[in-house]
């Protein structure tokens, strides 16, 4: 059978028939989220099934930036993107491993088409974008940080004690405000490797954790999501103040305090920018890869123009631990 003939296309998540939720590899590819993004977040998304070798796609247009990761030039283009149209560290299919190469000739039908997120098991042309950090912590954050080379846990301890008037309040969705969307804005506009940005009716809406920051002053300075995943425990987005950030390492202490809140977890994702800070809280890098496929672009061009788009930085492995983990 034709490749193209094992896909079956759907434009609305809702369409989307029962096999689709029993392919997805995790709950940002599920058909409700789909539908909740679809609200939030359109992107001309379009749904790609091939039931017969266990294969999901999503795919989504932006005008994106794709010179996002050379610091001097910006081109923004609309393109094809592979993915959840969502800047997380997902990638934007479900495929076995003996089913890639259907996947990857199924992806060589597009006229242009952006892959993101992936292990690099793909065969196409290929570059690195943002890794992903994640960690587990050894009983609890005091433990984690009691095992930390000194360097390290002092700079933690230090962000700890800048921090100590900060309170983190949880709250509702109802309550996520203009003040605090602008400091996801804030966030987004100094992030590299930009992708779309979400409306204020993302964080209103979506059922999960969050969490608004705020000093002695019981002004607020920041806040962030986060969810569990059955037992693994994942950081979304946050924003802040970057003119307080100095005063309070807002950010530092939003990451401990999603160590202290994800103590219990198997795994901790903590998400692919901010590299640094990641790295000296204890996250474990995890590279990840992007491809550009093409109906009429020869794999040469391709590979140029993957240079073109891969992370140039040198990404920090740091070891701030003293011992492996028991």
């Amino acid at each position: 059978m034709d490749t193209m003939s094992k896909f079956k296309i759907f434009y609305k998540a809702a369409e989307l028939p029962p096999q689709w939720d029993k392919l997805a590899a995790n709950p940002f590819q599920k058909r409700d989220f789909l539908q909740f993004l679809e609200k939030v977040n359109p992107c001309r998304q379009v749904y790609h099934l091939n039931t017969a070798d266990r294969i999901l796609l999503i795919t989504y247009r932006l005008k994106l930036d794709v010179l996002s990761f050379q610091n001097r030039f910006s081109l923004r283009l609309p393109i094809e993107i592979a993915g959840v149209p969502l800047s997380i560290a997902s990638s934007g299919y479900a495929c076995p491993s003996q089913s890639l190469d259907v996947l990857a000739e199924y992806m060589n039908r597009f006229k242009l088409l952006l892959i993101l997120n992936t292990d690099g098991s793909l065969k196409l042309a290929k570059g690195r974008t943002l890794p992903a950090y994640a960690l587990t912590l050894q009983k609890s954050l005091d433990s984690h940080l009691a095992q930390m080379r000194s360097h390290y846990r002092y700079r933690l301890k230090k962000a700890s004690a800048r921090g100590e008037d900060l309170r983190f309040e949880k709250i509702e969705g109802a309550d996520f405000d203009e003040e605090l969307y602008g400091f996801y804005e804030e966030v987004y506009a100094r992030s590299n490797g930009k992708l779309e940005k979400l409306s204020i009716d993302f964080f209103r809406e979506s059922a999960v954790d969050l969490y608004r920051i705020t000093n002695e002053q019981s002004k607020a300075v920041g806040f962030f999501q986060s969810m569990w995943q059955g037992e693994e425990y994942l950081f979304l987005f946050c924003g802040f103040d970057h003119r307080r950030n100095r005063d309070y390492d807002i950010y530092l202490n939003i990451l401990l305090k999603l160590l202290e809140l994800g103590a219990s977890a198997k795994r901790i994702h903590l998400g692919q920018t901010t590299a640094y800070s990641k790295s000296i809280v204890g996250g474990e890098m995890t590279p990840l890869y992007l491809h550009l496929a093409s109906s009429c672009l020869p794999k040469l061009l391709l590979e140029k123009i993957v240079s073109l788009l891969s992370n140039k930085a040198d990404d920090p492995e740091i070891h701030c631990m003293k011992t492996a983990a028991l």
